[in-house]
């Protein structure tokens, strides 16, 4: 009998699945393989980007890692006042600096931010309200839920300063009609 979550195939094979499904990507035909390969390359370099590039402090970042930094000195604190010296007091003093170093890349690499005001891009079930800027590259294109996205992303730009964006680029169109 099939339980809530399982998948039924065309031959009745019951497939149960247990995990988090990270992102999803619609496309409006299949992709052949060299198309899949060169997506999932894509997908690496944008990580490897993220990973190794500086991700310079944003407002509000500071705090929340000195929240993480100021619980796991209580901690280390704890630990030194109950545990004997011994070797394992010292793998634990290293796995809480793990743990710090981190809970900092997270909140670093994974946050989305303006590239105008630096303001935190509060997202919500995978939608952000703000636009994507690119370089507008025709030579690279990407699909993207609800369309395609034309360029390398440049950043992010908050709903604040999309809107004085694109009100600057009216009056420019306005002022050059004249």
């Amino acid at each position: 009998m099939a339980k809530d979550g399982d998948i039924k195939t065309n031959n009745s094979t019951t497939h149960h699945f247990n995990g988090l499904i990270s992102s999803v990507m619609v496309y409006s035909r299949a992709l052949s393989a060299e198309e899949i390969a060169h997506e999932r390359r894509n997908k690496m370099e944008l990580d490897l980007d993220n990973i190794y590039k500086y991700h310079s402090p944003k407002p509000g970042q500071a705090e929340k890692y000195e929240a993480i930094r100021e619980k796991a000195k209580e901690l280390a604190e704890l630990i030194d006042s109950l545990c004997p010296d011994s070797r394992e007091k010292s793998v634990a003093f290293t796995e809480i600096e793990t743990a710090v170093m981190w809970a900092n890349a997270s909140i670093a690499r994974n946050g989305i931010f303006c590239m105008y005001c630096g303001a935190e891009i509060e997202v919500t079930n995978g939608a952000f309200s703000g636009s994507v800027i690119t370089d507008r590259d025709p030579n690279f294109s990407k699909p993207v839920p609800g369309g395609v996205m034309v360029g390398k992303k440049l950043g992010y730009s908050c709903a604040v300063c999309d809107v004085a964006r694109w009100e600057k680029a009216r009056q420019d169109k306005e002022g050059s009609s004249i």
